[in-house]
């Protein structure tokens, strides 16, 4: 069972035609693919499986950690990934950038960055909440571990080196690709 639905992106990351069969079906696999990576990302593992057997089951105190926030991070993880791959198509010759008829072509970085950097500040706030909740004399979840220096470094250096990707990528499309780096560097490089 997810906890993200198809009801969560609204407002900022709306995604258009959910309605639609393949969307429909493209945008459930984004969920069930992305969702957990997002749980084991910012909670580890072990702490992200009680926390969705939590949810799942309606304990009070998981639910309390299932803020409306929180549900905003993880569909907003979802909406980078699902806006990303939505760019370009595969085809039988390769890979293409859609081009409809009588349409103009927009880039949706500017509201993928926003989505994104919303995201790791309710992620930075929820690290800290769980840490806090970790040093108090009868903690809430005493199944978190604090992560280790390294775990923890991995972790921000994933959530918040991505703006230092934008500005890269930017800076490499502005000079048409003159560097020749290749696109793996870049997160938002198909966008």
């Amino acid at each position: 069972m997810s906890i993200i639905t198809k009801s969560d992106f609204n407002t900022d990351i709306k995604i258009a035609n959910k309605s639609d069969v393949a969307v429909n079906e493209d945008l459930t696999n984004f969920i069930n693919k992305y969702e957990p990576r997002f749980l084991n990302m910012l909670f580890g593992s072990d702490f992200a499986a009680l926390f969705v057997d939590g949810v799942t089951a309606s304990e009070e105190r998981w639910l309390a950690l299932l803020t409306p926030d929180l549900k905003i991070a993880m569909a907003s993880y979802i909406y980078y990934y699902y806006q990303r791959d939505q760019y370009s198509q595969t085809v039988g010759i390769g890979v293409v950038k859609t081009n409809p008829q009588n349409a103009v072509l927009w880039s949706a970085k500017d509201k993928v960055c926003r989505a994104w950097e919303e995201m790791k500040v309710i992620c930075w706030n929820v690290q800290k909440f769980l840490k806090d909740d970790s040093e108090s004399a009868n903690p809430v979840y005493p199944e978190w571990v604090v992560p280790s220096w390294f775990q923890l470094f991995c972790q921000q250096w994933a959530l918040w080196s991505f703006g230092l990707d934008i500005f890269l990528t930017d800076f490499y499309f502005t000079f048409g690709r003159a560097y020749k780096i290749p696109d793996i560097y870049y997160p938002l490089s198909r966008l």
